[in-house]
């Protein structure tokens, strides 16, 4: 079985970025603020603003997305966690980021990016409890798969002020047009499209005519993700409506 994955990962990883620096910056939220009459001058739009250089940065997950935003956050020169209980510390330590369990992670992360998949483990690996481990205005970036976060308790936290969050992904697609998260300011909406861009279906193809090029003559594929057996058991990820 083969897949296409990495061939989303720049894609996701770039616009995980993105959304990272808008709620650093409050960037979307003052731009609405100023279309609507609401503008604050100079400091006083800055109150809750946050530097990504030298940061404290939590990665949930290291796979195809992880491993492309890491280069993306290196200039920013950010000190990394990372939980991926599937990977060995070693492992970790060579990419240059911190292993760490995911309690550690959350109190001493000001920023985290959910990049894991959805598993029977991780279904809603991120709930009250943990949430409220992140210090107070802490941002969240999840551009992974919804059920990783128990979204009543995301975005209760995120209508109190506590969080802010940037969402690309959603338990439920496309979204009710009276869903909560629609009339909450401290978050970056997103409608699932960090990855669907037109260069990640063109790598895409191309991925798959090389591979079966390789098939053909008689050797493995390299361009394509091989599936591991044992993890695509544990995947418990829904298609996009």
């Amino acid at each position: 079985m083969l897949a296409c994955g990495p061939a989303y990962a720049t894609a996701v990883a770039e616009y995980s970025l993105g959304m990272a620096l808008d709620l650093a910056r409050g960037i979307s939220r003052e731009d609405r603020a100023f279309r609507s009459n609401r503008e604050r001058y100079v400091s006083a739009g800055n109150m809750d603003a946050m530097l990504l250089h030298g940061a404290d940065i939590g990665l949930i997950g290291l796979g195809n997305l992880g491993r492309a935003l890491l280069p993306l956050l290196e200039p920013f020169r950010p000190t990394i966690r990372v939980y991926d209980p599937w990977l060995p510390d070693s492992a970790l330590q060579q990419m240059g980021v911190i292993p760490s369990v995911l309690s550690e992670l959350l109190v001493h992360s000001s920023l985290v990016f959910v990049l894991a998949t959805v598993t029977d483990e991780s279904e809603h690996l991120l709930g009250s409890e943990q949430l409220d481990l992140l210090p107070a205005g802490a941002r969240l970036v999840l551009v992974s798969r919804a059920s990783v976060v128990d979204y009543v308790a995301l975005l209760e936290r995120v209508r109190v002020g506590r969080l802010l969050a940037g969402i690309d992904v959603w338990p439920d697609e496309p979204v009710p047009a009276d869903y909560p998260a629609r009339h909450l300011d401290g978050l970056v909406l997103s409608a699932h499209r960090a990855g669907g861009i037109p260069q990640a279906f063109y790598e895409i193809g191309q991925m798959v005519v090389d591979d079966l090029t390789l098939i053909a003559r008689g050797l493995p594929p390299v361009r394509m993700q091989v599936a591991a057996r044992e993890l695509v058991r544990r995947y418990r990820n829904r298609p996009v409506s």
